[in-house]
């Protein structure tokens, strides 16, 4: 009759030991997919498989069956030039209006195909490159992730050899000073990092 109480605390503290221990195993599987963009984003701040993994992802415009989707497989061939739509570090008039919203690869469709750019590159290591012209490794990025948009263009151009190029999309109202800080920042660290700018109000032209 003694040993009850014992034995009843024992399974207690192994219930409560058990608990703890797949809590932790269960935050560090999420920790691991948000980092690699593998499974769909608590907050928002990404798209599930738009680094080119997508173990957790359901179906979108990156992943297919858990597999990567690429968008393009051969660039465009036609002769229209981009630079008469979007002038490099131009704001192209654009007033930030919240009501339009657009995902980074709407940016994407619409412009790479004007600089003759293969869209989702594959890169040897798994990861894609937004998009990928004869001169440049290009990353798309909005306005306040302009700092991650700056080591990616880099470690796309370290595995290419070509310049990086980022555009930089304007679309809320800040943007204008997020522009004004990527410039200042490689400007200062000269860095061969080639500068657009894209707004919503080139997409509905």
């Amino acid at each position: 009759m003694k040993t009850k109480p014992f034995t009843f605390l024992r399974a207690l503290t192994f219930l409560f030991l058990f608990s703890g221990f797949y809590a932790v195993i269960a935050e560090a599987h999420r920790s691991g997919c948000h980092r690699w963009h593998s499974c769909p984003s608590d907050s928002g701040s990404y798209i599930c498989g738009d680094i080119g993994y997508c173990s957790g992802c359901p179906d979108n415009q990156f992943c297919e069956g858990g597999q990567p989707v690429s968008r393009s497989l051969e660039p465009n061939k036609s002769n229209e030039s981009f630079e008469s739509y979007i002038k490099e570090n131009s704001l192209n008039n654009f007033t930030p209006n919240k009501a339009i919203k657009y995902r980074e690869a709407d940016y994407v469709d619409y412009a790479c195909p004007k600089m003759k750019g293969v869209i989702e590159f594959s890169l040897d290591d798994g990861s894609r490159v937004d998009c990928e012209t004869e001169t440049h490794s290009i990353e798309f990025d909005f306005g306040k992730k302009w700092a991650e948009a700056i080591g990616q263009a880099l470690y796309y151009s370290s595995k290419t050899g070509k310049q990086a190029g980022i555009f930089l999309i304007i679309a809320e109202n800040n943007d204008r000073n997020n522009l004004r800080k990527i410039k200042r920042v490689i400007k200062e660290k000269n860095m061969n990092i080639k500068i657009w700018t894209i707004s919503p109000e080139d997409l509905k032209n």
